[in-house]
């Protein structure tokens, strides 16, 4: 499969231009001139590609938390099916909150969980399962920096991006050290200039509040140094709250492989006239995306060629599938629900700019 464009295709950014050159699938590739009206646009995207990355579960092993790592392991399949999908190179390790007890050891056999590991997600279920023996002063931050004074050559790559994940229904505890300390530590692992190949994220109570139960009985106190770190690394804080962590794990799993969900337009549009089409490889996993399409134009070979999918326009509720125009904070596309395009997939946005529009 090739794909041929006039100009490069960039991660994370846009090319407008008055002419498309697009070049079909398999074997009878041909360049094929597009002629776009007057005041219509083309923004042509890529989907992001990353290859390794090591992930690092930090989780609180103290007497609340039986249930909230029954539902880790009950839902980890959506988490990993984004990374399998993605053919991401994976390492998966456990730790605890408690710096004393597990000294920053990982967790499980065996501890780091790779592709070539025999049943991952039954065997990230059991490892995840650390118990409710360990102590009630949550140290989840300390305990990563312990780790990471001597970490398993086994888990960690110096090539590899860098997921943290803490789950805990108290906020962290650790002592000394303010969030800023944490931070300033972690995005210096893979040395200076390379601090966006850390990010970090948790599962914990909601901020400011924390949260509660159906009859007001609590759950979780507010992760408010989790958040602060998170903020720094460009992470995620979800809901430790959540009856299941599926959605959540979903949604940290795009994260981690770098799958982008919001794609910004080169000029205002008019909503009315947006069309978008994502073009993706005949062997990518559309189990999800393909109930996001309007139509499909299909020109596989085997695994050779391309499939196009022509994306619905969905009501911008959070969940429906499909896409949303947002205006706010600044004109882009978001893809919701499964609708989010594969690794590999090329993105395009046709749409008349805002009053340019042919009247009807």
């Amino acid at each position: 499969m090739s794909f041929m464009m006039k100009h490069s295709l960039a991660p994370w950014g846009a090319i407008a231009i008055g002419v498309w050159v697009a070049v079909g699938a398999g074997c009878d590739d041909q360049v094929k001139p597009r002629v776009i009206l007057p005041g219509q646009r083309l923004d042509q995207l890529q989907q992001v590609d990353v290859g390794k990355v090591d992930i690092l579960w930090i989780v609180d092993d103290s007497g609340s938390m039986a249930d909230k790592q029954k539902n880790l392991a009950d839902n980890f399949a959506e988490f990993f099916k984004v990374i399998d999908d993605a053919k991401v190179d994976y390492h998966i390790g456990v730790l605890t909150t408690d710096t004393v007890k597990d000294a920053a050891k990982l967790q499980g056999s065996p501890a780091v969980i790779t592709p070539t590991t025999p049943n991952p997600v039954n065997t990230f279920a059991a490892n995840i399962k650390v118990g409710t023996g360990g102590s009630a002063l949550e140290k989840g931050l300390d305990a990563a920096r312990l780790f990471f004074q001597t970490p398993d050559p086994a888990f960690l790559r110096q090539d590899a991006f860098l997921f943290m994940i803490f789950v805990s229904d108290e906020d962290d505890k650790s002592l000394p050290g303010e969030p800023h300390y944490f931070y300033r530590l972690y995005e210096g692992l893979k040395g200076k200039g390379n601090d966006k190949m850390v990010t970090v994220s948790a599962i914990v109570g909601d901020v400011p509040d924390g949260c509660f139960n159906s009859v007001g009985m609590w759950k979780a106190s507010a992760g408010v140094r989790y958040m602060a770190v998170i903020d720094a690394t460009g992470g995620r804080l979800t809901s430790i709250c959540d009856g299941s962590f599926g959605a959540s794990l979903r949604q940290l799993g795009i994260d981690l492989v770098g799958l982008q969900r919001h794609f910004s337009l080169s000029i205002r549009p008019d909503p009315s006239t947006i069309v978008v089409k994502t073009t993706y490889p005949c062997d990518a996993d559309t189990t999800r995306l393909n109930n996001a399409c309007s139509a499909q134009d299909k020109k596989c070979d085997g695994d050779n060629g391309a499939i196009t999918c022509t994306v619905k326009a969905a009501p911008d509720d959070g969940t429906t599938t499909g896409w949303v125009y947002q205006s706010k904070p600044s004109e882009n596309i978001f893809f919701q629900g499964d609708s989010v395009p594969p690794k590999g997939s090329h993105i395009e946005f046709s749409y008349f700019e805002f009053g340019k529009a042919p009247q009807q």
